[in-house]
Order: C-alpha cells, then structure tokens, then sequence
C-alpha cells in the first residue's frame, strides 16, 4: 500500500473527514486530498503527527510493504461496507429507500445533526445507474426527503464519482447515489454520501437503521414516525443535471494532453457513463468508437 492509500483507509477507518484530518494536522484539506490521491507526500513533521493521531509506527506509515490493519466490521444491520445492498424488491425495498430519504431530509435540519437553524430547509443531490429498479427507488428516495421538508437535486443517470463531487462543490448537505455496482442488474444499493464527498459515517448509518426499524427513541422523536412537512414546507424537486454536465467539464480539465488523431474504444457496459465518457473523450480531440451505450436496465 502507498502511504496516499494508508492515509485514506486510516482516516475512514477513524471515521473522520478530510476536514476533520487537516484541523486536527493543522494543514489545508486540499493537503489531505493531495497526499490521499498521491499527489504529494507529507512532510516528515506531518508524518509523526499522523502516526500519533492513528496509533501506528512511522514504518507502518512509510514502508509500502507494510499494510495498517482493516477496521474491524461494523454492526450495522442493513448498511455494510458500500451502502445499503441487496436485491430489488426482496431484501431492498420502496419501503427501505422511501425511509431512507425521510430520515435524510428530517436529520439535516434537527438538532441531531448540529442544525441550529429553525426552519433549515436541507439540500440533497440524488444520482442513480441504469438498473431497472433505480428509477422505482429514485422515485422512493425523492418522496421521503420531500416529505421530510428538504429539497431534491436530480441528476438523473450518472457516475458515483460525480455525486460525490457535486455533493462537496455545490455545498449539498448529503449525497445519495443508487447502484449496487457490479452486482447482476436484479441488484441495488443506496449509497449515502456525507457534504465533503464521502461515505458516510457509521454513527448516522446507525441512526438511520434505527428509524428503518422504527426505534424512534434513538432519535430522541416522540411518537411512532418523524414529522411531515407541511403545506409551504413540503421539499421541492430540481432537475439538477446543469451538476452533472460541470462534472464532465471537470473531467475534460484533469486531461493533461490532446488526443487529437488518436482513436479511443470505450465500452460503456450499458451502465452510468455511457451518457459521460463519450463526451469526454471527444472534447479531449479524440475518434471515439463507444460500444455497449444502449441501457435498457437489465
């Protein structure tokens, strides 16, 4: 492992954000991004406050023989190591998205999540792939954050790397990408994402179980459900995909050399960039011959 990738998984491991880590290092977040991303390496100083703050040795961190060991797993109920998993309509339902989006929208504007603004109206951006049944739980999610009183930001079929950076540029307070990846299409997962572009933390992941199963003391809620929102205050639905086209420019900036005259397969295996990669390699000079861009969700 390279200490960019130790750094990474023991900072998700400590279940804290790129922010949090550079406050605690008294360094800029772009520093942590940079040495997570190996763009650059820490100084030695820097390097001895790591390993304090982690509990590891200086070899540890610097030898890439050497590998930190892997968090132990975690208790969570339905949410494991990349989100909320299991196949459409069977372990992973409606129900379960539609609960997810009303926690999502109530937590961001209570006090439990740090909101000390009465009459906060909470923002979250929504992606999905092209399995079938992400349009059935896109629809879920959608309705719980606005009943909850937040506003939905739809950027329709797209990449999980790019709700995570409209996510952190935009100054959303949360994420939400629907995939299960490589699992076979009969597969989903919701994937919620924290507002630096990250996965998010376990303590929340356990509140938001903990409302699926409907122990509404862990919340501090009385009752038996969250509040709805009412009249004005019921969320709004933006049709955000100006988000998701400022990410393909952001992409065509990462490109360091022209391509002009080159040609460039790219098989898109009908899943979430077959409407991104394209454009990218064309704006970048390149003949692209796209193959597997025609998702019927299956």
């Amino acid at each position: 492992m390279t200490i960019g990738e130790k750094i990474y998984q023991l900072r998700t491991m400590a279940g804290i954000s790129q922010e949090e880590l550079a406050e605690k290092i008294s360094v800029s977040r772009q520093s942590v991004s940079k040495w997570e991303m190996s763009q650059a390496l820490p100084q030695i100083d820097k390097v001895l406050q790591l390993c304090e703050l982690f509990g590891i040795s200086t070899d540890t961190l610097l030898q890439d023989n050497l590998s930190v060991a892997s968090k132990k797993k975690t208790g969570n109920k339905y949410f494991g190591t990349d989100g909320f998993r299991g196949e459409a309509n069977v372990n992973l339902t409606s129900m379960h998205a539609y609960k997810v989006g009303r926690f999502l929208g109530w937590y961001y504007s209570s006090a439990l999540s740090g909101c000390a603004n009465a009459g906060y109206r909470p923002r979250i951006v929504v992606g999905k792939d092209t399995r079938r049944s992400s349009y059935m739980f896109e629809y879920s999610l959608v309705a719980g954050i606005t009943a909850s009183g937040a506003d939905a930001y739809m950027l329709h079929v797209t990449t999980t790397p790019s709700v995570s950076y409209v996510t952190r540029q935009d100054d959303f307070d949360c994420g939400i990408m629907i995939t299960a990846s490589h699992n076979p299409f009969y597969d989903n997962g919701i994937k919620v994402i924290n507002r630096y572009g990250e996965k998010l933390d376990d303590k929340t992941t356990a509140l938001i179980e903990a409302y699926i199963d409907g122990n509404m003391k862990a919340l501090g809620v009385e009752g038996d459900d969250l509040p709805l929102a009412q009249r004005e205050k019921i969320g709004c639905i933006v049709d955000y995909v100006a988000g998701r086209n400022r990410y393909i420019g952001y992409l065509i900036s990462l490109g360091l050399y022209s391509f002009k005259n080159m040609k460039v397969g790219l098989d898109c295996a009908n899943g979430a960039s077959w409407n991104i990669a394209k454009s990218v390699f064309d704006a970048l000079g390149a003949k692209t011959y796209v193959i597997n861009a025609q998702p019927d969700g299956t």
